[in-house]
């Protein structure tokens, strides 16, 4: 997969394309909203339209994309959790299918 920005360019500083137990290393935002899309690598075919998020200083964003990027029968379709961390020392979690729901 590839990591794209909402101009459909890759997201600078994220060791793409990552297959199979591959970990992009953490790269340094600016305070904002984003909007990324994960493409099949070489491909402008968008596999996941990740929710807009915020990045606000001093907190650490995790994002796990899970699944298979190809669809098979009976495999996992990809979809996004999001971990929030370093903001007064809670965890939260946000699973996509939920994010409409998440404080």
């Amino acid at each position: 997969i590839t990591v794209l920005d909402g101009d459909n360019q890759p997201v600078a500083g994220l060791n793409t394309p990552l297959i199979y137990k591959q970990a992009s290393p953490f790269v340094t935002l600016r305070s904002g909203h984003y909007q990324w899309k994960i493409a099949l690598s070489g491909t402008n075919q968008i596999l996941l339209e990740l929710p807009e998020f915020t990045v606000r200083d001093g907190s650490v964003l995790t994002w796990y994309i899970i699944g298979d990027a190809l669809g098979a029968p009976g495999n996992q379709p990809l979809t996004a959790v999001l971990v929030v961390s370093g903001l007064g020392g809670d965890v939260h979690f946000f699973y996509k299918p939920f994010f409409e729901k998440a404080p």
